[in-house]
């Protein structure tokens, strides 16, 4: 069911942004590159959906074995291996990915010197006043999160939130990254679906990256 829930909510801001984008054209040539844009944004669905729909049919089917076994062995380390893992302090979190509350889609490349990877599911990201990133991110719009930027610094565009991360050691699920990276300014570029979609330095670069993968202004504005 999670799954399906966010196999939903991965298309339908894809859709709601194809849509804005072709409804503000109008020129031919505008509609004709906002048709090319949408046909890209919506053909990511399945690119990032199927693989993760077969992976968990093959967990599933696996974990239904060892449940369902009758073999005396294969049960004995069955209930072995849960009774030590239910008093542990990790529990929460197994039982969130056993949720499927914390699929990732393959990163294009890992950016260890930034505080998240690209496709990393921004909703696990704590924050120093005890939040969750996903409170402060927009579900139709991109929303840009400046963290250790200051507000005057950052432009005006678009859906911003700033925002100071909790301890590193409170984090539970952040990818493996350096102190300095931890501390340093960046530009997190979050999805509706809550993945984050980019990251760099500054909100200009960032800008720079968007507009080298093929976006113009004009739709990046309208994220």
């Amino acid at each position: 069911m999670n799954l399906g829930i966010q196999d939903a909510n991965n298309i339908l801001w894809k859709l709601a942004w194809a849509k804005r984008n072709f409804d503000d054209a109008s020129t031919d040539e505008e509609k004709a590159k906002a048709a090319a844009v949408a046909d890209i944004i919506i053909g990511s669905y399945d690119t990032e959906r199927h693989a993760l729909g077969q992976n968990l049919v093959k967990t599933v089917q696996k974990a239904t074995g060892v449940l369902a076994t009758r073999n005396p062995f294969v049960r004995f380390l069955r209930n072995s291996t849960i009774r030590l893992v239910i008093p542990r302090e990790g529990t929460p979190n197994n039982f969130r990915k056993a949720g499927q509350l914390e699929l990732a889609y393959p990163p294009d490349f890992s950016a260890n010197r930034y505080i998240v990877t690209l496709d990393f599911n921004a909703t696990l990201f704590l924050l120093e006043d005890g939040s969750n990133l996903h409170s402060h991110i927009d579900r139709v719009h991109h929303t840009w999160v400046f963290l250790n930027h200051s507000p005057e610094l950052s432009g005006s565009e678009g859906h911003m939130a700033y925002v100071s991360a909790a301890k590193l050691k409170e984090q539970v699920s952040v990818p493996v990254i350096s102190e300095e990276a931890y501390a340093a300014k960046q530009v997190i570029l979050v999805r509706p679906d809550q993945f984050v979609a980019g990251v760099d330095q500054t909100r200009e670069a960032l800008w720079d990256e968007l507009k080298a993968a093929g976006l113009d202004d004009k739709t990046i504005v309208m994220m």
